[in-house]
Protein backbone atom coordinates (compact mmCIF):
# COMPACT_ATOMS: atom_id res chain seq x y z
CA UNK A 1 0.00 0.00 0.00
CA UNK A 2 1.27 3.40 -0.80
CA UNK A 3 1.99 6.02 1.80
CA UNK A 4 -0.92 8.51 2.27
CA UNK A 5 1.20 11.25 4.22
CA UNK A 6 4.25 11.00 1.56
CA UNK A 7 3.75 13.46 -1.64
CA UNK A 8 3.31 10.91 -4.23
CA UNK A 9 4.71 11.68 -7.78
CA UNK A 10 3.19 10.30 -10.81
CA UNK A 11 5.98 7.70 -11.47
CA UNK A 12 5.64 6.63 -7.89
CA UNK A 13 1.82 6.09 -8.58
CA UNK A 14 3.20 4.33 -11.98
CA UNK A 15 5.43 1.93 -10.48
CA UNK A 16 3.14 1.01 -7.50
CA UNK A 17 0.10 0.13 -9.94
CA UNK A 18 2.36 -1.69 -12.48
CA UNK A 19 3.69 -4.08 -9.31
CA UNK A 20 0.52 -3.99 -7.39
CA UNK A 21 -2.55 -3.12 -10.11
CA UNK A 22 -4.82 -4.99 -12.13
CA UNK A 23 -3.89 -7.17 -15.18
CA UNK A 24 -6.61 -4.52 -17.22
CA UNK A 25 -4.21 -1.88 -16.44
CA UNK A 26 -0.51 -3.71 -16.84
CA UNK A 27 -2.04 -5.03 -20.48
CA UNK A 28 -3.69 -1.03 -21.45
CA UNK A 29 -0.14 -0.17 -19.70
CA UNK A 30 1.81 -2.39 -22.05
CA UNK A 31 0.03 -1.76 -24.82
CA UNK A 32 0.32 2.07 -24.78
CA UNK A 33 3.82 1.71 -24.18
CA UNK A 34 4.34 -0.15 -27.53
CA UNK A 35 2.65 2.24 -29.49
CA UNK A 36 4.46 5.02 -28.28
CA UNK A 37 7.25 2.96 -28.73
CA UNK A 38 6.55 2.66 -32.81
CA UNK A 39 5.50 6.10 -32.67
CA UNK A 40 9.09 7.40 -31.19
CA UNK A 41 10.68 5.13 -33.69
CA UNK A 42 8.85 6.21 -36.58
CA UNK A 43 9.93 9.54 -36.10
CA UNK A 44 13.17 8.98 -35.19
CA UNK A 45 13.51 7.31 -38.68
CA UNK A 46 11.83 10.31 -40.67
CA UNK A 47 14.68 12.47 -38.61
CA UNK A 48 17.19 10.21 -39.75
CA UNK A 49 16.18 10.81 -43.31
CA UNK A 50 16.54 14.50 -43.03
CA UNK A 51 12.73 14.64 -43.97
CA UNK A 52 9.72 16.51 -42.61
CA UNK A 53 6.38 14.83 -42.17
CA UNK A 54 5.03 16.08 -45.46
CA UNK A 55 8.13 14.90 -47.77
CA UNK A 56 8.30 11.38 -45.20
CA UNK A 57 4.79 10.97 -46.07
CA UNK A 58 5.18 11.41 -49.73
CA UNK A 59 8.11 8.70 -49.78
CA UNK A 60 5.76 6.02 -47.92
CA UNK A 61 2.60 6.82 -49.45
CA UNK A 62 0.58 8.05 -46.39
CA UNK A 63 -0.86 11.81 -45.57
CA UNK A 64 0.82 14.37 -43.45
CA UNK A 65 -1.84 14.12 -41.37
CA UNK A 66 -1.76 10.22 -40.81
CA UNK A 67 2.25 10.34 -39.95
CA UNK A 68 1.86 13.11 -37.55
CA UNK A 69 -0.88 11.17 -36.04
CA UNK A 70 1.40 7.98 -35.98
CA UNK A 71 4.29 10.11 -34.64
CA UNK A 72 2.39 11.54 -31.54
CA UNK A 73 0.86 8.38 -30.84
CA UNK A 74 -2.76 9.18 -32.13
CA UNK A 75 -2.86 6.25 -34.51
CA UNK A 76 -1.27 3.07 -34.51
CA UNK A 77 -0.50 1.56 -37.77
CA UNK A 78 -1.28 -1.63 -38.96
CA UNK A 79 1.52 -4.25 -40.17
CA UNK A 80 1.21 -3.39 -43.67
CA UNK A 81 1.55 0.16 -43.20
CA UNK A 82 4.66 -0.01 -40.57
CA UNK A 83 6.38 -2.57 -43.22
CA UNK A 84 5.73 -0.33 -46.15
CA UNK A 85 7.22 2.76 -43.92
CA UNK A 86 10.12 0.86 -43.18
CA UNK A 87 11.21 -1.06 -46.08
CA UNK A 88 10.46 2.49 -48.29
CA UNK A 89 13.39 3.49 -45.90
CA UNK A 90 15.70 0.65 -46.41
CA UNK A 91 14.92 -0.79 -42.64
CA UNK A 92 13.60 -4.16 -42.12
CA UNK A 93 10.82 -4.78 -39.86
CA UNK A 94 11.61 -7.29 -37.30
CA UNK A 95 8.68 -8.48 -34.35
CA UNK A 96 9.80 -10.40 -31.54
CA UNK A 97 7.94 -11.71 -28.72
CA UNK A 98 8.78 -12.60 -25.35
CA UNK A 99 7.97 -14.23 -22.20
CA UNK A 100 6.50 -11.77 -19.96
CA UNK A 101 5.64 -11.29 -15.86
CA UNK A 102 1.79 -11.70 -15.96
CA UNK A 103 -1.00 -13.05 -18.50
CA UNK A 104 -4.45 -12.19 -18.89
CA UNK A 105 -7.35 -14.41 -18.93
Amino acid sequence: MMNKNKNITFRDKLNHDLEHGSDQFKTAYAKESLKLDIALQISNLRKETGLNQREFAKRVGLTQKTISNIETGKTAPTIDTLFDIFRKNGKLLEISVKDHEFVTP
